[in-house]
């Protein structure tokens, strides 16, 4: 009888509706005042005190409620086993279990207000009392809602909403959903569509996704933060957990790891280094290199005649091309990196057959010669080679005669179609080696002091740019403002880099990365802790001119704020190099182009009014790549004399980008000794803007509307040109591209 009088009183209690209500809000929050429970339950603070402090009083002499050391009211164990008997009651007699939901898993459903509770538990771990709560809430809103039909999505906007109403900030994010909206998936049909190519569709929008989840859960906040606001620009967002930006491999440890046999035939090598390369895409986002391709793979050219290891060649050239074409121009691509002659350090290295490279010479030549020659007939479907970019190193300027011919005719090959690049190796800045990439991230060999070890089996693991314009306009004519904003935004950029390393370790030890894993005799493949992070500036130019009042070619205080930027990251990131033990390097190269994001970031930002910028005020952009505007008639010595002044402080990356208009090969030779000797430029583009007729498949100097050859035009007439170091049609050029190649200023030789 006692206990049934007990729960007479609970009852008797629990009767009144601003009781209950009381009950009811102490569920959705454990602890508060009683001004502020009034208010939940809409009273009037100074009317309705008196009547609401009886009502308080009664659940507190029921045990029910009790008043805690903070002077805030809370439930009791007694009050919360009443709180669960009445959402169970509630649940018993009304839910929204009516409502059908198509779920993620594309099912139809009843709703069941356990699965969000599940989800919050599973996905964001909020602890099981409150997401039973935010779940029953969630259920009163849809009830209220007054629908029939929900879907998932919907219902976890509806729940994120409740978490940014209670403050959760941190479980919302976890929680949110990944994706896009339709509106954008309509727009990558229509850009599939003018590419012909339906795995851009594929491709953008699973990397949309990636980069998405990169930005809420990878990265940290601050980083994420600085990337969405336009300060930096995180490069390959979607690959950054996983993937190298780029790779310099030894076809010498594929040999040792038996990928390549090593007494096969050239065309066999040649397959299997193609399908290697293939699978190697997976593990990397821009670039994969084969250093010394023409050394490496000497040995195996031995017998063959001229025309055999032409054609051979083309194969390789010709699959490179038509599977970065295939992919509209998707990357990664890749680079051949080509010696005139066997370097003194790299003929003593041993191969399997007992001998080493420095005892095929001649078959190095040859291959070099051909693969020249294969360059100048261009793809076998036509126009030029887009992929795979070859780079010419040039360790002596004034070689021997049978190396001078060849030398120019790489330069004759360029004077053509502006392909292949040169890179400067006698300058004495370059160290014993140096290795660079299709985009021209370079690694030299200063980091351990083992040309081996610092330039082979490795890459750049990430790159970060830095939006140098915006801290021109911020610090408002401030150098110390202008450096202090430099070094904020450096530090956010390393906190990006070790996330990645960490990443990446974590990667390879999962087995998610197996052919970086692979193991070899002196370790697993890739030398992870020889890698670097090129910390890249983009909008140098006019980030000096608003800061000086001038660009960094007219003048020598604008040309001295340049360096002096430059040194200073230079400083910057040694010292962070001792502190992280990461190889942090300044460039001047970005793997990717963000300069149209950053400069229309800024646009909204400041105003176009303040920026300085290239381009339309509608579509402005910065400038990538180059030291001075390439669209800007400057003295073709001053715009050398930057370079080579900026090119051995950003050690990371660099490249001239020279356009040229109708030249012959031994006027660009020429040029070619005086950039390199004279001003000490570290890596060469002679770029050309070219018409390709597919009616004679001829390829013509400069943008026609008409062959001259044979007269077709329209669809006949395809436009090719380069605002980075790939050529690219003009269907694919961006309208920044398009400003750039059109109005670029080419120097007559």
């Amino acid at each position: 009888m006692k206990g049934g009088g007990a729960a007479d009183r609970l009852l008797s209690c629990l009767s009144n509706p601003i009781r209950l209500n009381i009950v009811r809000a102490l569920i959705k929050e454990p602890a508060i005042s009683f001004t502020d429970l009034m208010r939940r339950l809409g009273l009037d603070v100074k009317a309705d005190t008196g009547r609401f402090g009886y009502h308080l009083r009664m659940l507190r002499d029921e045990g029910i409620v009790n008043l805690n050391s903070a002077k805030k009211y809370e439930l009791t164990e007694l009050g919360r086993r009443v709180a669960d008997l009445i959402l169970t009651l509630e649940d018993a007699a009304g839910s929204a279990r009516s409502l059908i939901v198509r779920t993620s898993r594309l099912q139809m459903e009843p709703f069941n207000r356990s699965k969000i509770a599940e989800a919050l538990e599973r996905e964001a771990g909020v602890p099981r009392r409150l997401a039973v709560d935010i779940a029953r809430e969630a259920e009163e809103r849809i009830l209220r809602l007054n629908v029939k039909y929900l879907t998932a999505p919907l219902i976890r906007e509806l729940v994120n909403v409740i978490l940014i109403e209670r403050g959760l900030e941190d479980y919302r994010h976890s929680l949110t959903r990944l994706g896009l909206p339709v509106h954008d998936i309509s727009e990558l049909f229509k850009a599939a569509s003018k590419s012909s190519c339906p795995s851009f569709l594929y491709r953008r929008a699973s990397e949309a996704v990636l980069a998405e989840y990169v930005l809420l859960k990878v990265l940290p906040r601050r980083v994420a933060d600085a990337h969405l606001s336009g300060d930096i620009h995180v490069c390959d967002l979607p690959g950054w957990p996983l993937r190298l930006s780029s790779i310099h491999h030894d076809l010498r440890a594929w040999i040792k790891a038996g990928w390549l046999q090593k007494d096969a035939k050239l065309s066999k090598i040649l397959r299997l280094l193609f399908r290697l390369m293939s699978s190697f895409e997976t593990h990397v986002g821009v670039d994969q290199g084969l250093a010394f391709f023409n050394v490496m793979i000497s040995p195996f050219a031995a017998g063959l005649t001229y025309e055999e290891l032409r054609e051979e060649l083309r194969f390789l050239l010709d699959e490179l091309h038509w599977s970065y074409v295939s992919k509209r121009y998707l990357p990664p691509t890749s680079s051949l990196t080509l010696e005139l002659s066997i370097p003194k350090h790299v003929a003593s290295l041993d191969l399997p057959n007992g001998r080493t490279l420095g005892d095929y010479e001649a078959e190095a030549r040859m291959v070099l010669e051909s693969l020249l020659d294969v360059l100048r007939e261009g793809p076998s479907m036509g126009g030029v080679f887009s992929s795979p970019q070859v780079i010419v190193s040039l360790r002596s300027l004034h070689p021997a005669e049978e190396v001078e011919e060849l030398l120019l005719k790489a330069h004759r090959v360029s004077a053509a179609y502006g392909v292949p690049t040169f890179v400067n190796l006698t300058a004495g800045w370059q160290g014993v080696e140096a290795c660079y990439s299709a985009f021209f991230s370079r690694l030299g060999s200063d980091w351990k002091g083992d040309w081996e070890l610092d330039t082979l089996r490795v890459g750049c693991l990430g790159e970060v740019v830095i939006n140098i314009p915006r801290l021109a306009y911020e610090a408002a004519g401030s150098d110390e403002l202008f450096m202090e904003g430099l070094r904020d935004l450096v530090e956010v950029a390393v906190d990006a880099f070790k996330t990645k390393r960490d990443s990446l370790i974590e990667g390879l030890s999962q087995g998610l990365l197996p052919l970086f894993s692979f193991p070899l005799e002196d370790g697993q493949y890739l030398r992870l802790d020889s890698c670097s992070f090129n910390l890249t500036l983009v909008g140098l130019p006019e980030a000096v001119k608003f800061h000086v009042g001038e660009y960094p070619h007219e003048s020598r205080s604008a040309s001295a704020f340049a360096i002096k930027l430059l040194r200073a990251l230079e400083s910057q990131l040694a010292s962070l190099s001792d502190e992280t033990g990461l190889r942090l390097q300044p460039s001047l190269s970005p793997s990717e182009d963000p300069s149209s994001r950053l400069a229309q970031a800024d646009a909204k930002k400041f105003g176009k009014s303040k920026l300085v910028f290239q381009g339309s005020k509608e579509r402005p952009y910065y400038t990538s790549i180059h030291s001075s505007s390439r669209l800007m008639p400057i003295q073709l010595y001053e715009r050398a004399k930057l370079e080579g002044m900026l090119h051995p402080i950003a050690h990371g990356g660099h490249v001239m980008l020279l356009g040229v208009g109708d030249v012959t090969g031994e006027a660009l030779l020429e040029l070619t000794r005086n950039l390199f000797e004279g001003y000490g430029v570290g890596s060469l583009i002679y770029d050309k803007a070219l018409t390709y007729c597919s009616s004679c498949r001829q390829v013509l100097n400069g943008i026609k509307a008409r062959c001259s050859s044979c007269g077709a035009s329209g669809f006949s007439v395809i436009h090719l040109g380069r605002h980075s170091p790939v050529y690219k049609p003009s269907q694919l050029w961006s309208s920044e591209e398009r400003d750039s190649i059109i109005h670029a200023y080419r120097y007559e030789l």
